[in-house]
């Protein structure tokens, strides 16, 4: 829920525009439960779709938004300097970073990991 509360906050107006539409966290999760599709699937399929409908560099940057937010809930349980994510979460984000067709370069590149990290744990 913080982070779609605080997506005003972000400087992807994409991002804002997508997070703005969703009602709650739980209205999310109970649409993947019911498509019966892996996260695999989700993925990919918002992948292909980005890269299909949305112009290039506002689908790398929600790509990266979405890994972010991967990053934000893998460290809830600590600060967002001190890392508490388990190697399986790391491996689970990296895999997430694949299906979404993004490379460890892509996200290396700017500091737009730390710059929406910082936006949300404000």
């Amino acid at each position: 829920e913080a982070i779609l509360k605080k997506s005003v906050k972000l400087k992807c107006s994409f991002a804002q525009e997508v997070l703005s539409s969703i009602e709650s966290s739980e209205s999310v999760m109970s649409e993947l439960e019911s498509s019966g599709l892996s996260i695999r699937d989700v993925l990919m399929n918002v992948d292909k779709i980005l890269d299909q409908k949305v112009e290039n560099a506002d689908a790398l940057s929600f790509k990266k938004h979405l890994v972010a937010f991967g990053v934000f809930i893998g460290n809830a349980s600590g600060s967002i300097f001190d890392y508490n994510m388990s190697h399986d979460e790391m491996d689970s984000l990296r895999e997430a970073g694949k299906w979404l067709d993004i490379s460890v370069k892509d996200l290396e590149q700017t500091n737009i990991l730390l710059d929406i990290l910082n936006s949300i744990a404000e």
